[in-house]
């Protein structure tokens, strides 16, 4: 038992100082880099609109196909110099969603408000479909 807990507290640190390392090195190539975050994006694709108002995550809803729904969120800048979001989207919803604006610049406690369209091709299966939008933070230079 005591032999399990000290290979399991190794797989840790590795763990951990793996983690570390991957951050220090993405600091190391792009200094304006500050931050990433992954936010997860669902559509039921069914024959008729539903609205799902959960705030875990951008849940479009139910949406036909040949219609499209929008959800808003809004983007902060708690930093105190300006920074620039990067938005981009990935999975399987990624070439159904736009965002008004996937370069959005935010200066200092700046919020602004962005939109995100799902847009439903025609003879979609019905299904739940998902993806994730990932915004990257970076420090404007000059």
């Amino acid at each position: 038992m005591k032999l399990l807990s000290i290979v399991v507290l190794i797989l840790g640190i590795i763990a951990l100082t793996s983690v570390l390392t991957v951050y220090w090195q993405i600091r190391q190539q792009d200094p304006t880099f500050l931050k990433e975050e992954f936010i997860p994006m669902d559509v039921k694709v069914e024959d008729h609109f539903g609205f799902n108002t959960d705030t875990d995550a951008i849940h479009f809803g139910k949406v036909p196909p040949q219609n499209e729904a929008i959800k808003s969120f809004n983007l902060t800048n708690t930093y105190q110099f300006a920074v620039v979001a990067e938005l981009s989207i990935h999975g399987a919803i990624a070439p159904w969603v736009s965002a008004t604006e996937n370069t959005v610049y935010l200066e200092p406690n700046m919020q602004k408000k962005v939109n995100l369209t799902v847009t439903i091709p025609d003879a979609t299966p019905y299904g739940q479909y998902y993806g994730t939008l990932r915004v990257v933070f970076r420090r404007d230079s000059p």
